[in-house]
């Protein structure tokens, strides 16, 4: 019967689809993000002053030198791989990262930034854009979640009415 009932109340229009789309614009955009490795020289180092200014030299000369100073000096995440941290969205960087990378450049190195966990320098790998998924695509995944909320609401509903024109008897023998 419920079967009965999704089939009867169930449709989703192309017009809904696309209201669907326009309405929630933030739900089709990938994020940009950020290809990032890094460098991070912990707070307790005793020689900070002589790392930073020995990192700053080498990759003001060279900066393809990165990973060799990561596995060198960073305590970091990454560090004995070279400093490679990974991709990320640029809106989930820590305040301190995010300020130091204004308008980040691919193959460019920044730093030192200073944070609690320590002094860091960072290398952009790549930059990512943030891109709109196009109408065309996202369709089947709207007409989906539209259909899906369609059916619990029926559902709810046709379980409602069952329960308010439920007659129950009991019988009891004799």
């Amino acid at each position: 019967m419920l079967f009965r009932q999704y089939n009867l109340h169930v449709t989703v229009s192309p017009r809904d689809v696309h209201d669907y789309y326009r309405d929630h614009p933030d739900e089709f955009m990938q994020p940009e993000t950020l290809e990032l490795s890094m460098i991070l020289l912990a707070p307790d180092r005793q020689d900070m002053d002589i790392a930073v200014r020995d990192i700053e030299n080498i990759l003001g000369r060279d900066v393809s030198r990165f990973g060799e100073l990561a596995r060198r000096y960073s305590s970091g995440p990454g560090g004995g791989g070279g400093g490679r941290i990974g991709t990320i969205e640029r809106s989930r960087l820590r305040p301190e990262f995010a300020a130091a990378l204004v308008d980040p450049a691919p193959g460019k190195w920044y730093g030192p930034v200073k944070t609690p966990d320590g002094t860091a320098f960072l290398l952009v790998e790549a930059r990512h854009h943030a891109v709109e998924t196009k109408f065309e695509t996202a369709v089947p995944a709207i007409r989906a979640k539209l259909e899906a909320e369609m059916r619990k609401e029926v559902k709810r509903r046709y379980v409602e009415m069952l329960r308010r024109e439920a007659v129950i008897r009991y019988f009891f023998p004799e």
